[in-house]
Formats: C-alpha cells, sequence, structure tokens
C-alpha cells in the first residue's frame, strides 16, 4: 500500500503522532510494552521527514536510538495547545464525576449503589455532576478543600 501525502498533510500526520505520544508515553517512566507497534509506526512515519523537508523538525536522539521531535517542532506546532485544552477538560470531568460518585456512596451505602441498575446509578451520579460542575465553572477550585 501506498499513501502519498502533501508537505501540509505529513506535517500534520507528525502532529498527530506527537499527540499520540503524549496520550501512550507522558505518564509513563519505563517502556510500556503494549505500545510498541505504536512507537514503531511513530518511527516509520518519522524516518520520512528528511526526504519530506522536516529535518529541522525531527532528530535522532542516539541515547534514546529515537526519532524525536525538535524543540523547534515543539515551539511552532499547536500540539501543546490541543493537549494542554484536551486536559483541562478531562481534569474537571473526572473530578466532578469521582466526587459524584463518592457522594453517591455516601449517600447509598456501598451495597446500595451496587444494587442500582445502571441507568439509575448513571442518572444519580449524573445529577451530582452537574452540581458539581456549576460550581467548578463559577468558582474553580477556590471552595474545595480538604476536611481533618
Amino acid at each position: 500500500m501506498n499513501i502519498e501525502f502533501t508537505r501540509d498533510e505529513y506535517r500534520r500526520l507528525l502532529e498527530i503522532f506527537q499527540i499520540a505520544d503524549w496520550v501512550l508515553h507522558a505518564h509513563k517512566t519505563d517502556d510500556d510494552p503494549r505500545t510498541r507497534e505504536y512507537r514503531a509506526l511513530e518511527q516509520k512515519v518519522f524516518s520520512c521527514a528528511k526526504q519530506s523537508g522536516f529535518e529541522d523538525l525531527i532528530e535522532y536522539v542516539p541515547e534514546l536510538e529515537l526519532l524525536y521531535p525538535t524543540r523547534q517542532f515543539d515551539q511552532e506546532s499547536p500540539v501543546m495547545q490541543f493537549i494542554e485544552e484536551y486536559d483541562d477538560g478531562v481534569f474537571w470531568d473526572q473530578l466532578a464525576e469521582r466526587l459524584a460518585y463518592r457522594d453517591l456512596i455516601e449517600a447509598e451505602g456501598e451495597r446500595g449503589v451496587e444494587k442500582m441498575s445502571n441507568e439509575e446509578r448513571f442518572c444519580r451520579i449524573d445529577e451530582v455532576c452537574e452540581m458539581y460542575m456549576e460550581e467548578f465553572y463559577r468558582r474553580g477550585l477556590d471552595r474545595l478543600r480538604l476536611e481533618e
């Protein structure tokens, strides 16, 4: 199979791989065997950078024996803005959902929650999530405190 990309499309492909790499590896300190095939594909795509005229965006890092985006690529690319927007949304959603689930267990007990249908549990959590999201929208984390 052969796929041809314009110069702009190849640049976007590099950016997409940078986003994927962030999702797969940003919070890991060790090599994850589950992501090796993804890393191999990324390396294959990165290896075409020079012939595509993007040698300033991808560089070989000998210590790691891998190709990586350069500092220039990081500075010019909108990728980190996309990642930060995504992370911000996930943060608020997860915070509200986890607090709502905690509140539901406090109100109904673990057994009570286990006995609920998926639909009832989802609706109850969703109601409380909306309350938390409204609070976070208005005040951020200003009123969020740990109690002793």
